[in-house]
């Protein structure tokens, strides 16, 4: 869809704005078509300038799309235009381009050639910018080339005016490029602290071909230098980036299946009015017809009246004949009703499927979100580790440590994994869970063990302080499930050298088991949403991502098992997560109040 103008800018302004607008976003043959038009203004206003910077500007986009040939045809019909109006500006711009197209074509010598007239000229005008981007772009020439101390050079040079100029948006390019040469020469520290201020510039502008590079070059620079952790670190944030252009390049077909999907959902929503419209018109054909007969039946009593007067003898047939008539109005009534009872089945129907799919479009987006984002990350380490293991790049001292970093990881998703079909498994119809005495302790002590991994990656300790024989009433296996999720929580959220403890205690007919911890908290204002009904979550404090599936599995499992949840902010450091579930067999006699003492209660406080 086109954009509308600008109010208070020009035709020609607007079409330029935004032709620049679609070719940020990738868009280039929209792109191409807002500067067709800004072309064919200029041309009907004779503004030669104009005239070939709309060329410049359809053959920059060209490039960028990747028709080279066709970027070339543009640029030149942009530079005899710009060279018979003697534009020296426009021309420099033009060579600048025409450099840049060749560079791209692997043609270096004529990349060198177009790049050093365009920065002749540049310098002559002055026009600093010009002359910044071409040093850019011969700097990767000199690079590609072999020659590299003239590559450094010029890209030092490129950096220096974009900060003279207060242009900061392209240094990150220059610098991805000197990084580049700096490996090729041997000079390994320099490449790493050019790396790092590249992708430091870069991800403050959000510009992520440039950090991608970035990635890229610290990567090779420390492989080189054997800090196999930290290469390692940046194949992963590589890898992670290559998948986020991936996704920012199905962008432009995610909207136009958005687009699809809206025009559905109007055809639909005007099938549905459609359908609303002609109950109303029988409606109104059924109000007619009852006034119709209303109408006859007055016409017809009034009829009998005058023959009751005329004619006693037919006073019998005529009763009979308006008994008839009142039955037909009765069966009439009867079909208004059945109408109008069907009318609003139909509206209610309606109503609750809308309410169903809005819900199981939440459910699908974020199902999606977590399996593109939260399973791609173990799947890019391995990936990671195993280029590294193949090179023989690492000593087995290396392998083990980040063997054993990579196994927290894993856990974590195969946890995630299994709450997803777990969570699936619960919607089904029927699924109701099998009941049983459980033995709590035994359970905990199962659990703390999966978990020793993940607590020993942080240094957090992680203490069994249920006592023996104290069993509850439940599913065993989501009864785990509830225990895996609080347990992995509490240690998301736990800093280094913190602390996570399970209890249980007897509290009338019921057991209440407690996960605390002495870590970060819960925010006053993010309690309300941690149990609720959407799907929340936030980092952990070693930057473990969540779903927010978890403790919605929790309280559903909790639900079918006759259980409760609820959460209580400690007075110090940390967070307790509270559970409630019906006595099983087996656990001792205790006086009333001896294990319940100072045990939160669950009302009102999830």
């Amino acid at each position: 869809m086109l954009a509308g103008l600008v109010l208070g800018q020009s035709v020609s302004d607007s079409l330029l704005q935004n032709g620049r607008l679609y070719y940020e976003r990738g868009d280039y043959g929209t792109a191409i078509s807002y500067y067709r038009n800004y072309l064919k203004i200029a041309q009907a206003d004779h503004n030669d300038r104009n005239i070939a910077d709309a060329y410049r500007l359809i053959g920059d986009a060209f490039r960028a799309s990747g028709a080279m040939q066709s970027a070339l045809e543009e640029l030149d019909m942009g530079l005899q235009i710009a060279t018979q109006a003697a534009d020296s500006n426009m021309i420099a711009r033009i060579y600048n381009r025409i450099a840049s197209v060749r560079f791209e074509m692997e043609d270096t010598t004529a990349c060198e050639i177009a790049a050093n007239h365009a920065l002749q000229i540049a310098r002559s005008v002055n026009d600093q910018a010009t002359v910044s981007s071409t040093l850019n772009i011969l700097g990767a020439n000199y690079r590609s080339t072999k020659r590299y101390q003239l590559a450094l050079d010029a890209l030092a040079q490129s950096v220096e005016i974009q900060r003279a100029l207060g242009d900061t948006t392209d240094i990150p390019n220059a610098l991805n490029n000197m990084a580049n040469t700096q490996i090729v020469l041997g000079r390994y520290e320099e490449a790493i602290a050019t790396g790092l201020q590249s992708y430091k510039m870069a991800t403050a502008m959000k510009i992520i071909v440039y950090q991608h590079y970035a990635a890229f070059m610290l990567y090779k620079a420390y492989r080189a230098t054997e800090n196999f952790p930290q290469a390692f670190d940046w194949m992963e944030i590589y890898n992670g980036l290559t998948q986020a252009l991936l996704d920012e390049a199905k962008g432009q077909e995610i909207s136009k299946l958005r687009e699809e999907m809206a025009m559905a959902k109007s055809e639909l929503e005007n099938e549905q009015l459609r359908i609303q419209n002609a109950l109303q018109s029988e409606t109104i054909a059924s109000q007619n017809t009852k006034t119709f007969a209303i109408a006859s039946i007055a016409i017809s009593v009034l009829i009998l009246a005058i023959v009751l007067l005329l004619v006693a003898r037919r006073q019998r047939k005529n009763n009979a004949a308006l008994k008839f008539k009142n039955s037909q109005i009765l069966e009439q009534s009867t079909q208004i009703s059945a109408i109008n009872s069907q009318m609003q089945a139909v509206a209610l129907a309606r109503e609750s499927q809308q309410a169903k799919l809005i819900e199981l479009d939440s459910v699908k987006n974020k199902l999606f979100s977590i399996i593109s984002h939260d399973l791609r990350s173990p799947m890019t380490s391995i990936q990671g580790l195993l280029q590294l293991m193949e090179g023989g790049l690492v000593t087995e001292q290396q392998l083990s440590q980040m063997a054993g970093r990579l196994k927290v990881r894993v856990d974590n998703t195969t946890m995630l994994l299994d709450n997803l079909l777990n969570w699936s498994h619960s919607q089904m119809e029927g699924f109701s869970p099998a009941c049983e005495p459980i033995d709590i302790a035994d359970l905990v002590t199962a659990e703390c063990i999966n978990h020793e991994a993940a607590a020993k990656a942080k240094n957090i300790g992680l203490s069994n302080e249920v006592a023996p024989e104290m069993f509850a009433m439940g599913d065993r296996a989501m009864i785990a499930l509830v225990l895996r999720n609080l347990i992995s929580n509490a240690i998301k959220f736990t800093q280094d050298h913190g602390h996570v403890h399970i209890s249980a205690a007897q509290v009338g007919t019921r057991l209440h088991l407690a996960v605390a911890d002495t870590g970060i908290g819960i925010p006053a204002e993010h309690i309300s949403k941690v149990l609720g009904s959407d799907y929340f979550s936030t980092d952990g404090t070693a930057h473990e991502r969540g779903s927010g599936l978890g403790l919605r599995l929790c309280k559903e499992f909790l639900d079918k098992n006759n259980g409760e949840i609820w959460l209580v902010a400690n007075a110090g450091p940390g967070t307790t997560f509270w559970f409630s579930l019906p006595q099983g067999l087996g656990n001792p006699s205790v006086p009333s109040g001896e294990k319940s003492r100072n045990i939160p209660q669950p009302t009102g406080a999830s």
